[in-house]
């Protein structure tokens, strides 16, 4: 997310007026004038023929920048359009964003309406600041546009920290610790089609990434949460065979934690440096293990399925003991 770092740098190149410039009106030298140069016209004040003071730039394909300017540069006050979804307005520092300002930034891939408010430090997102965006994210058939809130300590466009807002509703990962009431999703399920079920309990868990800058290099952790309003526990269950039902939903739980420990490791392999860039980088490798995770889950749930309601059903417990010994063993390695 390199527009994160520096998502413009406007040089105003200063050429001999022969060749290409000329003052449209006013005192281009000392006073208020107007001003056109190759990649645009300069309306403002104007001191030893240099761009001083405030003053408004219109250049082509819809970036503008109005407020205060030094020797030619954009520095005080001012607003900045690059595109009309793209915009700064705050502090600069020798035509670089520095200080405290606000920013309205493109659309990447994994992530869109971004808004960025706090500190600058020669172009780059760095200190106090708030960064507010939305993303994409599927549960089951369904697709959710996620509001994210990020507050705190930002270097070189990386937030300290997690990177996506928590849940009200998340159960961090540990090891033989679900119960039945960590299932909180409403679903009711007539006693015809209840039998037809493979499984009368379902989860929905997600993988959670974290940056810390050390050195200039990024240190990423990755944990595994459960959404509880999203996890669905069947009342239909028969008392004696809730044990069974709860520790197979748990090994499910457990592959979603194997494949955030794989994504720290392969991320931390990579050894990535602390800037925005190595942003898109993460989101690919948190989608991709997500994904992965996705894939292991449903094979888990197809191969273990177990309906207490069938009649005469017992549960088959060779599947589940052969996955009980591949997830420990993912586990224990990673």
């Amino acid at each position: 997310m390199a527009y994160m770092k520096k998502f413009f740098i406007f040089f105003l190149l200063i050429i001999p007026v022969a060749l290409f410039a000329q003052c449209l009106d006013g005192n281009c030298d000392n006073g208020s004038g107007k001003f056109k140069f190759k990649n645009g016209i300069y309306t403002g004040d104007f001191l030893e023929g240099n761009l001083t003071g405030k003053g408004l730039f219109s250049g082509k394909r819809g970036y503008s920048y109005e407020g205060m300017w030094e020797n030619n540069l954009k520095s005080g006050m001012g607003k900045e359009v690059i595109k009309k979804h793209m915009m700064y307005e705050g502090e600069f520092l020798n035509n670089l964003k520095h200080g405290k300002g606000t920013a309205t930034l493109a659309d990447t891939k994994y992530m869109e309406d971004i808004v960025y408010s706090g500190q600058w430090d020669s172009g780059s997102i760095c200190g106090d600041g708030e960064l507010l965006y939305f993303r994409e994210v599927k549960y089951g058939k369904n697709k959710v546009l996620e509001k994210n809130h990020l507050k705190g300590n930002f270097i070189n466009g990386i937030y300290q920290g997690r990177i996506t807002s928590p849940y009200s509703d998340e159960l961090s990962w540990k090891l033989f610790d679900l119960k039945t009431d960590n299932f909180k999703k409403y679903q009711v399920v007539d006693e015809r089609n209840i039998k037809k079920l493979k499984n009368l309990a379902t989860i929905e868990g997600d993988i959670i990434v974290s940056c810390e800058c050390v050195s200039n290099t990024l240190i990423i952790a990755a944990n595994s949460v459960l959404r509880q309003e999203l996890s669905w526990w069947s009342s239909a269950i028969p008392t004696s065979r809730k044990q069974v039902v709860l520790n197979s939903i748990q090994r499910e739980f457990d592959i979603i934690e194997w494949h955030a420990r794989l994504l720290e490791i392969n991320l931390n392999k990579q050894k990535l440096t602390c800037n925005s860039e190595s942003l898109p980088l993460i989101w690919a490798a948190l989608y991709q293990a997500q994904k992965e995770s996705k894939i292991v889950r449903n094979l888990y749930a197809s191969e273990t399925a177990w309906n207490p309601k069938k009649k005469g059903s017992q549960k088959n417990l060779k599947p589940q003991e052969k996955w009980n010994k591949k997830i420990s063993k993912k586990l224990k390695k990673y």
